[in-house]
């Protein structure tokens, strides 16, 4: 474990990527995480060769992550990426910049971090693609939807009495002298700064300690989409659909559209979170929404430090994702809980 503390090289994993390709077939064992599945894709894209993935470590190619630090390991060749996602030392092309961004941001929003000085200037090269990156607001799609909307999907931050709730966020909108129509660019600054107190007053009653960085972030958008909203399609479909989703994704970047969609049409029906507490080895969100992983950034954000393996409480019955369990079984999956 001695070499594996070392300065983030990320750079040089563009190097081992690039050897993959020379292997005649290739087993590639990874965590199940969707930034490790969208790169995994990538590389099942353009490899001539038989191609494998394994979610235990029985291959000698091998992507690592253990925390927030991570490392790509070949043949005994290992390079440590620091906190960058794996997506983020692809090779980029406009072809698969969809699974890149997603990948990365995947990463950023499971996580709660900002993007790393090597992501930074990923989506700084992405740019000559039509990306572009602003400081804004972290609630999601504000450019496209309405701000009752962008307020009642907002996952990071969770908006305790606005999240999931279409009628509080439409009121809370109307509070501030605006419509359901309004769209976060249109407010003038003095419903912009009312707004901003409004989000404080209620992250900062979640966690005392919290400051505008909780709530303002860099922003990355790509062809109409925010990627907080794709990150949250895609940690969605991985809970409920399963890996091939995301496969699919990295194979057919079109995909995209239907994920992002359904994940809204989804959520924007609206949705319950309640309490958050720990039982037994567990960290418990009830809620109505069938993603353990997005209500794992709530529970984060709850007991203000990352928590694991997060179950949420459907009704009276309790699961979890393969995301936080070692288990065969991929979608949403039952767990055995007694109350």
């Amino acid at each position: 474990m001695e070499n594996f503390i070392k300065d983030p090289s990320p750079q040089d994993a563009l190097k081992l990527i690039e050897s993959l390709y020379a292997e005649r077939d290739l087993c590639l064992s990874i965590p199940y995480t969707p930034d490790a599945i969208l790169f995994s894709g990538v590389i099942m894209k353009y490899f001539k060769g038989d191609f494998f993935i394994s979610f235990t470590e029985n291959c000698e190619t091998k992507l690592i992550q253990r925390g927030k630090d991570r490392w790509i390991s070949h043949r005994g060749a290992e390079v440590y990426i620091g906190n960058s996602s794996f997506s983020s030392t692809l090779p980029l092309s406009k072809d698969d910049l969809t699974s890149i961004l997603a990948g990365v941001y995947s990463s950023v929003m499971l996580e709660r971090r900002r993007l790393t000085e090597w992501e930074l200037g990923v989506v700084e090269m992405a740019k000559d693609f039509g990306v572009s990156l602003e400081k804004n607001l972290k609630i999601p799609s504000y450019n496209e939807l309405p701000l009752f909307l962008s307020l009642m999907l907002s996952i990071d931050p969770y908006l305790q009495g606005l999240t999931g709730s279409r009628e509080n966020s439409i009121s809370l909108v109307k509070e501030i002298g605006l419509d359901e129509t309004t769209k976060l660019g249109e407010l003038d600054e003095s419903h912009l700064n009312t707004l901003l107190y409004r989000i404080m007053m209620l992250v900062t009653k979640l966690n005392p300690k919290a400051t505008r960085d909780d709530v303002i972030s860099d922003k990355v958008f790509y062809m109409g989409y925010d990627l907080t909203e794709v990150a949250m399609a895609v940690s969605f479909f991985l809970d409920n659909v399963g890996s091939k989703a995301l496969i699919q994704l990295a194979l057919t970047p079109s995909v995209l559209e239907i994920l992002v969609e359904k994940t809204r049409e989804r959520l924007a029906k609206g949705f319950t979170v309640g309490q958050v507490y720990q039982k037994g080895k567990f960290y418990v969100v009830e809620t109505s929404l069938p993603s353990p992983m997005l209500l794992s950034i709530v529970a984060q954000q709850v007991e203000g430090k990352p928590v694991k393996p997060v179950v949420i409480k459907l009704g009276n019955e309790y699961y979890s994702s393969k995301y936080f369990l070692e288990s065969a079984e991929e979608g949403l999956i039952r767990v055995d809980i007694k109350d």
